[in-house]
């Protein structure tokens, strides 16, 4: 991989965030006089691109993005194992609340961003039936805040979130740049 295109990426990332803000800003500011008061957002991009430079830098060789549609986001070599990516930015987000996470990974890696799009959560999770409770997806699944200050927002009980691994994410982008 070629660390001059993920240094653009993480720059491309870094004007993100501060554009974010600004619409933000905007957005709390008008409600729904220029903007909706709620837009869509790259979150679950960044968290893939994250995740693969993680798995890259755990020495994982052919770590690929899954074809469009799959129940997964990332598939790694020949053993085929997959990872379904879940991202939100606990800094904006009122809710914490992650797309639907349907069956048909290994592992579930969970992230949160803070107002720079940068990890300040990744947690993994390893697939389990009990995740599912018999169902085909998880509709609304919520992620811990990690901040301090954030301690009531714990996220869902069907995930451990004892293992906070972003300083190790974090330390796996920087060696890209």
């Amino acid at each position: 991989m070629n660390n001059k295109a993920i240094k653009e990426v993480i720059d491309v990332i870094d004007k993100y965030s501060e554009v974010y803000g600004a619409f933000e800003g905007i957005q709390k500011r008008d409600k729904q006089v220029l903007l909706p008061e709620f837009g869509d957002q790259k979150t679950g991009l960044i968290g893939e691109f994250y995740s693969r430079l993680y798995l890259l830098n755990k020495g994982f060789k052919d770590v690929k993005y899954a074809p469009q549609g799959s129940k997964y986001d990332i598939i790694v070599g020949d053993n085929n194992m997959k990872i379904q990516v879940k991202t939100a930015n606990t800094f904006y987000s009122k809710t914490n609340t992650l797309s639907p996470i349907k069956k048909g990974w290994d592992f579930l890696y969970l992230i949160s961003l803070n107002a720079e799009f940068k990890p300040n959560g990744f947690w993994i999770q390893k697939y389990s039936k009990s995740i599912f409770k018999g169902k085909e997806h998880i509709p609304s699944a919520k992620i811990r805040d990690p901040r301090p200050e954030k301690i009531k927002c714990i996220g869902s009980k069907i995930f451990d979130f004892s293992n906070n691994l972003s300083n190790e994410l974090n330390e796996a982008i920087n060696k890209f740049l």
